[in-house]
């Protein structure tokens, strides 16, 4: 007891000397939280609620600078304090689900409460039920309450949290749920669509696609916290494993596409840089099960620069050799690392706040795999082309070379008949002859006749 009235004591102090006040009336909609609040870094990451209302935050205007300084381990404290005027339902977000533990604290009815999201808490144990790692807050008219919200992760640190009134929330809970939900569906279709022409072409590059739209799929699900409640059932997973996992085998799957669409796999110029490829793709998963996460996360960013550079190389070049079907591959990569940059600057703040811009990284994915589709089925119909000509190729070879042995028959056949023609006149003329002879020699016997007649009369 004495526990609590020594924290509800800290709580008054530290509302009357340091909190930030944000002052909310009936016009308000949503709003970042690093606008209107203080920060405290906890370098060792054990402090708790009892120890942390005591120490000095640093305003806003230093967020940026402490965010960018966060060692792994270490916990980022924020306070702040809602004045709300309006009555309002207010909710506190992260869009993301790459976040090991928010814990939030605020005083009510002089106790301390508590209400944590954690990656080890299953979906059903939430007090908010949603995908969205979302706090409710229930604060009453013209009643000012102070909150401390904890946020622990192993990956690199983005503070974008937001505060919304409840039409704002649930307006962009709707339209992220239509985003993903269009996401999911592309996918899916695309998945079930190469699939069947895997089993009817039997190529091993539609094999590679539907691996790498399998792992696209499993990571924006795991990041964007929709595994929990469609694939796991409710149990807690560890995102963290997870997310390094499924983005590390994306980024696998792309490189083996690409290596085996191109033909360069066996490259004997670029086999050792792509072995080098593949241990730099494992290497994260290797940092994540040995317990280095943040170091995993650290490697997957790394790869996911080097490998989308040198996979754009490596399609100037293939296009600049004459495969046609490069431009589309092309295309789709170099517009997935555009929408993606867009994606990331939009989350740092450097572009305004807009459903577009926000997930334009899903556009960038459903965009790269439509293209690496297209690329294959353009594939697909240039070796069709390439076996239709090389069909008329033989046909015509076939047709020039029944055309010769027609006329070399129709030669042999007139030069047979010549040569019986003149055997005939050969014939003949010898029959002749031999009628001739035997004419004269039936003559002659005649004159031997009459002569010997004649003889023998005289005799």
């Amino acid at each position: 007891m004495l526990r609590w009235v020594y924290i509800f004591i800290l709580f008054c102090l530290v509302d009357s000397i340091h909190a930030q006040s944000l002052v909310v009336d009936s016009t308000f909609e949503s709003a970042k939280l690093k606008d209107f609040c203080e920060i405290f870094e906890d370098k060792s990451g054990q402090l708790t609620i009892d120890s942390i209302t005591s120490l000095s935050f640093e305003q806003n205007e230093k967020i940026d600078s402490v965010v960018a300084q966060v060692e792994t381990g270490s916990a980022i404290w924020f306070r702040f304090t809602l004045n709300n005027k309006a009555g309002l339902q207010f909710f506190l977000y992260k869009d993301f689900a790459i976040y090991n533990q928010m814990e939030l604290y605020w005083l009510e009815n002089g106790r301390v409460q508590t209400d944590i999201i954690s990656q080890d808490q299953s979906y059903t144990d939430r007090s908010f039920k949603s995908p969205i790692h979302a706090f409710k807050l229930n604060n009453d008219r013209n009643k000012e309450i102070s909150y401390y919200l904890k946020v622990t992760t192993n990956n690199f640190f983005k503070p974008s949290i937001y505060l919304a009134d409840k039409h704002a929330f649930y307006r962009y809970s709707s339209t992220r749920n239509i985003v993903i939900g269009v996401f999911i569906g592309v996918l899916i279709a695309m998945i079930f669509f190469n699939l069947l022409s895997f089993l009817n072409i039997r190529s091993r590059e539609y094999l590679i696609y539907v691996c790498y739209a399998v792992c696209c799929l499993l990571a924006v699900m795991v990041e964007y916290g929709y595994a929990t409640s469609l694939l796991w059932f409710g149990f807690s997973i560890n995102t963290d494993y997870f997310t390094i996992g499924f983005t590390s085998m994306s980024l696998l799957m792309a490189c083996l596409f690409f290596w085996d669409f191109l033909d360069w796999f066996r490259h004997p110029t670029y086999l050792k840089f792509n072995v080098v490829c593949i241990g730099l793709l494992v290497s994260p998963l290797l940092c994540t099960l040995s317990g280095f996460i943040h170091m995993g996360y650290i490697l997957l960013n790394g790869n996911v620069i080097v490998l989308s550079l040198y996979m754009l190389y490596l399609l100037v070049l293939s296009l600049k050799k004459g495969n046609r079907s490069s431009r589309f591959l092309l295309a789709g990569w170099s517009v997935m690392i555009i929408l993606t940059i867009i994606g990331v600057l939009a989350n740092a703040s450097v572009l305004p706040n807009h459903v577009f811009l926000n997930f334009s990284f899903l556009y960038g994915i459903i965009l790269s795999v439509l293209f690496l589709s297209v690329a294959l089925s353009d594939k697909i119909n240039i070796f069709r082309d390439v076996i239709q000509e090389s069909r008329y190729k033989a046909e015509e070879v076939l047709l020039k070379q029944k055309e010769d042995l027609e006329e070399l028959v129709k030669y042999r056949t007139d030069r047979l008949n010549q040569v019986l023609i003149q055997q005939e006149d050969i014939i003949k003329k010898r029959t002749q002859n031999l009628l001739d002879s035997n004419e004269k020699l039936i003559n002659k016997n005649k004159q031997l006749n009459v002569f010997s007649t004649i003889t023998s009369h005289n005799l």
